[in-house]
């Protein structure tokens, strides 16, 4: 039997997440939204980041080095994130990933929105990864042993694990 790539694609993400999540930090979370994109499509991820995370990071990934896709932030109050960000440190790229760390967030809605540029004709798999650090000092656990603080922490939706 022979799978498919967007399956081979999900299956990979799903392991990469099942993975992820389970050598996390206990003050970092992690939320995960993977889907098929065509080339000229576009795509959003929202993520509520709550009080009192020390930083939030934004990672898109894909397979095929040969496809060109981009990510561009929204912050809350409107601001956009790109690749023309001016602190080095805060954003991140090679052939099949885009990384943007922003320390001290502001609490509230951010988005992540996906381009594709050019994929196979079939499209391109991707994942958008949110990595949210609590401060240290906000990083305390409730009696069933969760961490709190971190709010709209969804599970990875490939893999339905809890984030």
């Amino acid at each position: 039997m022979r799978l498919s790539n967007s399956i081979l694609v999900f299956l990979v993400f799903g392991a990469i997440c099942m993975a992820s999540s389970a050598q996390l930090p206990n003050n970092i979370k992690m939320s995960s939204n993977c889907s098929l994109i065509g080339s000229s499509e576009n795509a959003s991820v929202s993520s509520e980041v709550g009080p009192g995370n020390s930083q939030v990071t934004f990672i898109l990934s894909w397979l095929n080095a040969t496809s060109n896709l981009d990510m561009i932030i929204s912050a809350p109050d409107g601001r956009k994130i790109d690749s023309t960000v001016h602190d080095p440190d805060m954003y991140r790229k090679n052939n099949t990933m885009i990384q943007y760390t922003i320390p001290d967030p502001e609490p509230g809605n951010w988005t992540a929105k996906v381009t594709a540029r050019a994929t196979q004709n079939l499209g391109e798999s991707y994942c958008v990864l949110t990595l949210f650090t609590l401060a240290e000092t906000q990083a305390s656990s409730n009696e069933s042993g969760n961490v709190t603080g971190v709010q709209g922490v969804e599970g990875c939706s490939t893999c339905n694990q809890s984030g």
